[in-house]
């Protein structure tokens, strides 16, 4: 029998790293976790704004983004979101569901990052945590680890460094690079659930208002007719360079592509999507009707915060103080659809230290159904550093839940989940 230092090693003490040294452990596995970070699960504490936001009773695959979708039921039925409450429960944290959403009881995102290390001490995993520049190298039987002077022989490894996302958590994608080293291939990695940047300068005047809304992200290819790529509901925020808020993170992965490829980005916002275009002529005019002794201010009073109404105004050539008569050259038609198709060019996504995920990493195709290389025996991957990126909501912890365990239960010896 070979005499190994560890029956399995886990590099990245982040959550998919986590779920697989406690599952790995729990099947009677000697587990090494390893760390780079001053302590494990950093990344956690900022997850649903220290919340914790850790799962969601909604599982659509449509909330998944990846190259392989016809991988992802496999992997996510094998560890559900009941799985996911079950097992909160077996480490102490009380689940608690608001709209769906789950958070810990406490709503400390804290909570859950401690419960984990209990767990994992209760377990006999051996946490060293600072270790930042670990090498790894296939042998005969097993892998060789090499992390500043220590060394271990391990039978098996699991890669769940994560991805280049949130300056946090301390990510630099250097899990790619070992993936890279190992024969992986690696699909482009963009910043995912981030803020956009629009070349209107104009905007800077509304930062920091916020109002409900739709926005329809729209790529002109260099030949061909404009695409929309996705849409999205919710609270729009407005910033100094741009536009924020969950909807536009929802959508910032197709516009980090299309950027990529160098295609001209549109977002348009629809700030009454309860109403059809011809509706919404048809209540401004309305509206004229019943308030024409109104100044215009007046006349858009309570549509939209004041600031937006200002800005919106003003795009459209209305002046504040003007009455009905005033108004008479006034293209209302082309006015309704600003507030319904109002446009802007978007030049960038915010970076990678600024955005909450990556979209791209290891190619699943490379994947078996365990999480295991079909390039070298006895490696396996977890989490974000994979092809995988979910909406915002729950679905990029559930993802490391599903995929860490799934991982962690093939490692240990035992493939059927």
């Amino acid at each position: 029998m070979i005499p190994y230092d560890y029956d399995l090693a886990v590099i990245g003490a982040g959550a998919a790293g986590m779920m697989a040294a406690v599952t790995a452990a729990r099947k009677k596995a000697n587990v090494l976790l390893l760390e780079k970070n001053d302590r494990v699960g950093k990344k956690l504490l900022s997850t649903g704004n220290g919340k914790c936001n850790f799962t969601n009773r909604s599982q659509d695959i449509s909330c998944y983004h990846t190259e392989c979708p016809d991988f992802l039921p496999v992997v996510l039925s094998n560890f559900t979101m009941e799985d996911t409450l079950r097992f909160f429960e077996s480490i102490g944290i009380s689940p608690y569901e608001k709209n769906g959403y789950f958070y810990p009881r406490s709503e400390q995102a804290a909570s859950v990052s401690e419960a984990f290390f209990i767990e994992l001490k209760h377990l006999g995993v051996t946490i060293l945590t600072g270790q930042k520049n670990c090498e790894i190298k296939k042998q005969d039987l097993g892998f060789l680890i090499c992390s500043g002077k220590k060394k271990w022989k391990v039978n098996k490894v699991i890669l769940a460094c994560g991805s280049k996302a949130s300056r946090i958590s301390g990510s630099d994608g250097s899990g790619y690079l070992l993936a890279e080293r190992f024969g992986h291939t690696i699909l482009p990695v963009v910043p995912a659930l981030a803020a956009l940047h629009t070349r209107n300068e104009a905007i800077k005047n509304i930062a920091g208002v916020r109002c409900q809304g739709r926005i329809t992200l729209l790529a002109l290819p260099a030949r061909g007719k404009e695409q929309t790529l996705a849409k999205a509901e919710g609270e729009l925020q407005f910033t100094k360079y741009g536009i924020s808020g969950i909807p536009v993170f929802q959508v910032s992965r197709f516009a980090s592509y299309a950027l990529r490829k160098q295609q001209k980005v549109t977002a348009e916002l629809d700030f009454f999507p309860e109403y059809s275009v011809e509706e919404w002529e048809q209540y401004i005019h309305q509206r004229k009707k019943n308030l024409k002794e109104r100044r215009s201010e007046e006349l858009f009073l309570g549509l939209l915060p004041e600031k937006l109404n200002f800005f919106l105004m003003e795009q459209a050539g209305i002046l504040p103080k003007q009455k009905e008569s005033e108004r008479s050259g006034i293209d209302w038609q082309t006015w309704c659809r600003r507030m319904k198709q109002f446009r802007l060019p978007i030049s960038g996504v915010n970076s990678f230290e600024e955005a909450q995920v990556c979209a791209g990493g290891v190619d699943l195709r490379e994947l078996s159904s365990q999480m295991e290389s079909k390039k070298v025996k006895g490696l396996y991957f977890a989490g974000e550093m994979v092809d995988v990126d979910g909406n915002c909501g729950g679905y990029n912890l559930q993802w490391a839940w599903s995929s860490g365990y799934v991982a962690g239960n093939a490692a240990a010896g035992d493939g059927d989940t």
